[in-house]
């Protein structure tokens, strides 16, 4: 009896171990128009919406309206909120918070890091990209990092030592 408790007891601080975070996959296209001011060397956007090619999380999260915010290209690459990209569909907020943004002022393409927010899941490590299609329209895709998997020798030496745990107890309960 006791030795069956304590399977079941490390059968749940095992199963416990592997509880996984429910990260952000695949990645979210966006299109629209922009609006290139040269005396201010900033790009505003309009009409934008997420894109066709959406594939992961964003998966079927097509031509919904979002908000993009303004990029300042020169003299050097800003957004002008933390907030890249949001937009909301049903109860979900999806967004993108810029860390990092360069580029190319001249041709306007531009590729940044930050994090990937959506409710319900993790926040994601991500990367941004950005290019223009004859000067008036953008598209702008996200990707998110990969995600480590532990080693299956890691786990395989924890499952070890637990069996090991488990046995000594045992030798230990039929010695009394």
């Amino acid at each position: 009896m006791n030795f069956t408790k304590a399977l079941l007891a490390t059968s749940l601080i095992t199963a416990s171990t592997f509880a996984v975070a429910m990260p952000i996959t695949g990645s979210i296209s966006f299109t629209g128009s922009v609006i290139n001011d040269d005396a201010s060397s900033t790009l505003s956007f309009a009409n934008v919406k997420t894109g066709p090619i959406n594939t992961g999380t964003y998966e079927g999260l097509n031509n919904i309206e979002a908000t993009m915010s303004d990029i300042v290209y020169s003299p050097l690459f800003s957004a002008s909120s933390d907030t890249l990209w949001s937009f909301i569909y049903g109860e979900n907020t999806y967004s993108f918070e810029v860390l990092t943004l360069s580029g190319n002022s001249q041709e306007l393409d531009m590729m940044g890091s930050g994090v990937l927010k959506a409710t319900g899941f993790d926040d994601t490590e991500g990367f941004w990209e950005y290019s223009t299609q004859l000067g008036n329209t953008f598209s702008a895709g996200n990707i998110p990092v990969p995600i480590p998997v532990p080693e299956p020798a890691t786990l395989g030496l924890l499952g070890i030592g637990i069996a090991g745990l488990a046995l000594a107890r045992r030798k230990q309960a039929n010695k009394a």
